[in-house]
C-alpha cells in the first residue's frame, strides 16, 4: 500500500496538502507513528520560581531549586504503558490515527505531544507531516535502503538526527522509461 500511495504523491498530479492523511493513509500512520516513538526533542523548558520537590513512583525524591530549569520530553509520554497500549512497538494500526481532525492531525492533543501543545505547540505541524510524508514517500519511490550499519544512537547531540554520523542510505538507479 506505501509503494502505491508514494507513487499517487509523486505522480505529479495536483494533490490538496490538507488531504494527504486521506489520500495516502499508509504513510500518514508511518509518519504519526515514527513521530511518537521518535521525538525525543524537549517539549518544555521551563524556570522554577519556587523550590519544589518531585516524587517518583519508586519513592524517590528530587529537590529542584529557585532558578533551575526542567525540561519535559515528548518520549517519556509516548511509551507509557498508561497512556498507549503497547506503548513500546511499532504499530500502524493504532486507533488513535484513526481518529484525525480534517486536516491530518490527531485529535487527541494531551496524547499525541511530539509538537507540543497548548500556546506551545508548534505552528508548523501540519508543515512538518506534509514534509515527512512526501519525503518518506520519495524515500520509497526511490528503493531507498540502508547501507552499511545503522550509526548508534548519540544523546550528547542537541538535535533531532542523534545519531555519531551520517545514515548512509542507497538509492536504485531510476530506470529512464
Amino acid at each position: 500500500a506505501a509503494r502505491m500511495e508514494a507513487k499517487l504523491l509523486l505522480g505529479g498530479s495536483e494533490c490538496d496538502a490538507s488531504l494527504l492523511h486521506t489520500q495516502a493513509p499508509t504513510l500518514f500512520r508511518c509518519v504519526l507513528e515514527t513521530t511518537r516513538l521518535t521525538s525525543h526533542s524537549l517539549g518544555a523548558l521551563r524556570y522554577v520560581k519556587k523550590p519544589i520537590v518531585l516524587e517518583t513512583e519508586s519513592n524517590k525524591s528530587y529537590q529542584i531549586g529557585i532558578g533551575e530549569t526542567i525540561a519535559i520530553s515528548h518520549i517519556s509520554s509516548h511509551r507509557n504503558q498508561d497512556i498507549w497500549e503497547d506503548a513500546e512497538n511499532y504499530d500502524l494500526n493504532r486507533t488513535e490515527w484513526d481518529l484525525t481532525d480534517k486536516f491530518g492531525q490527531p485529535v487527541d492533543v494531551y496524547k499525541m505531544t511530539a509538537f507540543s501543545q497548548g500556546t506551545h505547540k508548534c505552528p508548523g505541524e501540519r508543515v512538518a507531516l506534509v514534509l515527512m510524508e512526501i519525503m518518506l514517500a520519495a524515500l520509497i519511490d526511490r528503493g531507498a535502503s540502508l547501507c552499511g550499519a545503522l550509526p548508534p544512537v548519540s544523546f550528547e547531540r542537541a538535535t533531532l538526527a542523534q545519531r555519531d554520523a551520517p545514515v548512509p542510505i542507497i538509492f536504485k538507479k531510476l530506470s529512464s522509461n
